[in-house]
């Protein structure tokens, strides 16, 4: 044995197999399981396997997220006179074989079986509930020295989190104590000194240990202030040549956060466990604690900003001559607010602002501005209550103000900045919520400023409309294939600024335009294409992770697409968009947003190719806990022609239901009367839960010939006359029977072996 035994000592008693005047199996030996296969006829010597309930296999990260590689741990074991550990080893991410020796003799002697951990690296899996299957493959040594194999299947069924931060904190830790034990919820610490922070807990044996603990810096790039977090990493120590006690074990660590200025924060901690000196599961936590001179409750604070970003990379907004720019002014606050107002200034007199609403959480409230020679006032009050709601800082702020801007003389400038200035905000009590302090300090609040720019949308507005949609992706896949002239496009198209015009772009500016709406698209020419259809087909699959496919009949005028689709994203989470067909060969970008999924198309060819219809599968996972249900709907769908011109098309509302039970549909047996064997067929039109059984006359189960899902479409099975116990059936009038939900549907059949 290479590795000595990791051995824990809740093991050492199901690590013996007693001597016994009789047949024995050791750890590895057992009876032929149904299912089993042997390679040899000869009869196994009866017995009993007392070690196969205690044999033991785990993952060793029993929550792995989706950045976490899946690794299963087999036991091995030192070969004794009556078994041998062989190895293990994945066939591929879902299928792991363990192979064991049992020699099937008259005794065995008293042995300790010392076992010693294995680990099989399996890879990243996708968010959702998944299954790895352990082929156990026994080869049992005959006196005669034949051998005989058996196989049993055991399946390991795990759930992959697409978040890498468990609720409920981390493990192995009970107390974080953020500076001086004060007893203050969250603790307070003042400003201009170093701040403690102190980790403890328990590790659940004597085998883990706690390899370091150290400062990570801040990379959350915001113009608050933050604090530097904290790493912890735990070895679990599989791979270490000691016996482990299965006892808590003490453990705590400090380290020391550089002097931060007066704010509240949140102190990330993360805690990284080790197998093998090798990292295979992270775990990531939020500490709140406030700074302050005093440490008396804060009134809370504000930050404006400007959105969305709709024009180009270096403007929030475009304006052109009868198309005005539309901005929104959006509020982060720590604080319910019921009261705003403030003043609107253009930096050129070519704009004027020509309206302004409130919106989002500020729609019921009561709202008045005024123009200016430079802008606008406007003011924003509750009668009741404070409706505009605080935002944490990991969370979009809401928009409280849309904003209208118009061209109203030429020429305008290229950039025009809108400025916020005097922006003040009030509480529920009247008092007033300052500009929260940040790394600029004062200076950030001359920043809050909007950049709106003349002209065509730059990078992604190839037909120069000023607006950015796919017939622009279209017009780019032209212009990169040569079939359409374009003047200096490595300057025009440069949406990566990689100072280059390739396909990047063209994905590039299909991230951006994939959540507009096309139907306000500027009026132009179309192109009728009502025999264009769309259809939703039935789930694919297993119930727990389907595939819905949408298929597009007559893609042979289409250069590119636009589809938004609907899920139910409280019983469902996306695990990714395939493309079949026609689609396989297109550029395509997906998107998903809330219960929202948005999918590109682009046809890079300058001619349409042999396929006439693309496929797109939408691949769910049913979340933990969750039944199967609800319905995917489509949206809408947008169609562009090769040339850019967009397509007319008559789509009508598609639903396509989830779950449910499935229609069966039962074949007949044949043969019938049958001898040996007989076989028939289930169909399903959509997977499902399945029961198929033999039953006799008095509607007794004899035989479970599958219980679980089984996917869409037709399924054959066999029955060759043995029972559960493994004797053969009687000639006589059987049933086989298939069950689904509430529908049931048999058959009967005929078993005469006798002439």
């Amino acid at each position: 044995m290479t590795r000595l035994a990791r051995l824990s000592f809740g093991l050492l008693a199901a690590g013996f197999v007693i001597a016994a005047p009789i047949a024995a199996h050791g750890a590895a030996g057992a009876l032929a399981a149904p299912g089993g296969t042997a390679s040899s006829s000869e009869p196994l010597p009866p017995g009993t396997d007392p070690a196969a309930n205690d044999f033991r296999w785990r993952l060793l990260n029993p929550n792995p997220c989706v950045r976490d590689s899946v690794v299963l741990v087999v036991a091995g074991f030192e070969s004794t006179p009556c078994d041998s550990f062989i190895g293990a080893f994945a066939r591929d991410p879902t299928h792991v074989v363990y192979h064991t020796e049992v020699r099937d003799s008259i005794a065995c002697p008293l042995v300790l079986i010392r076992t010693f951990p294995i680990p099989v690296p399996l890879g990243l899996f996708p968010a959702g509930p998944q299954r790895i299957e352990i082929e156990w493959v026994i080869d049992h040594r005959m006196p005669s020295g034949r051998v005989r194999t058996e196989t049993r299947r055991i399946p390991i069924e795990f759930v992959v989190s697409a978040e890498c931060a468990p609720a409920g904190g981390l493990p192995f830790v009970e107390h974080v104590q953020i500076g001086p034990a004060n007893g203050r919820t969250p603790p307070c610490v003042p400003p201009g000194d170093s701040i403690l922070v102190v980790v403890a807990g328990h590790f659940p044996s004597t085998c883990f240990s706690l390899r370091g603990i150290e400062l990570i810096p801040d990379m959350t790039m915001t113009p608050l202030p933050n604090s530097a977090g904290v790493r912890i990493t735990v070895e679990d120590c599989a791979c270490c040549d000691v016996v482990c006690l299965e006892q808590p074990v003490r453990w705590s660590a400090s380290i020391k956060l550089p002097p931060l200025r007066s704010f509240e924060y949140k102190l990330p901690i993360e805690l990284v466990r080790t197998s093998c000196n090798a990292p295979v599961a992270r775990f990531a936590a939020g500490f709140p604690f406030v700074v302050a001179a005093d440490c008396a409750p804060r009134i809370g604070c504000i930050i404006p900003s400007f959105g969305p970003r709709g024009g180009g990379p270096d403007c929030e907004a475009r304006i052109l001559p009868g198309q005005p720019a539309r901005l929104t002014l959006n509020l982060r606050s720590s604080v319910a607010l019921s009261g705003l107002q403030g003043e609107l200034a253009l930096g050129d007199s070519a704009l004027l602002i020509t309206r302004l609403a409130p919106a989002g959480p500020a729609s019921g409230m009561m709202f008045r501005w005024a123009p200016t020679p430079h802008g606008a006032k406007f003011a924003l009050i509750s009668d009741q209550g404070a409706p505009i709601p605080p935002v944490a800082a990991t969370d979009r702020p809401p928009p409280v103000l849309e904003i209208e801007v118009e061209q109203v003389a030429r020429p305008a400038p290229p950039v025009t900045l809108l400025m916020l200035r005097g922006l003040l905000a009030a509480d529920a009590a009247g008092q007033e919520v300052p500009w929260c302090p940040t790394l600029f300090a004062d200076a950030f609040r001359y920043a809050a400023f909007a950049r709106i720019c003349t002209g065509p949308a730059g990078q992604c507005d190839v037909n120069g409309d000023g607006r950015e949609d796919i017939r622009d992706l279209v017009l780019m896949m032209r212009c990169l294939s040569g079939t359409i002239p374009c003047a200096d496009p490595a300057a025009r198209f440069d949406c990566n600024q990689d100072q280059a015009f390739t396909v990047d772009d063209v994905l590039c500016c299909a991230e951006r335009i994939l959540g507009q709406e096309c139907p306000g698209c500027p009026p132009g020419e179309t192109r009728d294409a009502r025999d264009l259809k769309v259809a939703i087909g039935p789930p694919r699959g297993r119930v727990s992770t389907p595939g819905l496919p949408v298929r597009i009949e007559g893609t042979g005028g289409i250069g590119g697409a636009r589809l938004a689709l609907r899920f139910p994203d409280d019983r469902y989470d996306v695990t990714g968009v395939d493309f079949e067909g026609a689609a396989a060969s297109w550029l395509h970008v997906s998107q998903v947003s809330g219960s929202r999924v948005l999918v590109g198309l682009i046809d890079p060819a300058a001619a349409p190719g042999s396929e006439t219809q693309a496929v797109i599968t939408l691949n769910l996972a049913l979340k933990p806990g969750r039944d199967p249900g609800g319905e995917v709907a489509l949206e809408s769908a947008d169609f562009t022609a090769r040339d850019g011109v967009k397509l007319a098309t008559e789509i009508p509302a598609l639903r396509q239901p989830l779950g449910g039970t499935p229609r069966l549909a039962l074949s007949e047996s044949r043969p019938n009367p049958f001898a040996a064997a007989t076989r028939f067929a289930v169909t399903l039109d959509r997977p499902g839960m399945v029961e198929v059984g033999i039953y006799d006359l008095g509607g007794r189960r004899l035989v479970t010939i599958h219980r679980g899902e089984l996917p869409a479409g037709t399924r054959e099975f066999s029955w060759d006359g043995s029972l559960a116990n493994g004797s053969r059936a009687r000639d006589g009038v059987y049933f086989y029977r298939a069950a689904a939900g509430t529908e049931t549907l048999a058959r009967k059949l005929v078993l005469l072996r006798s002439p």
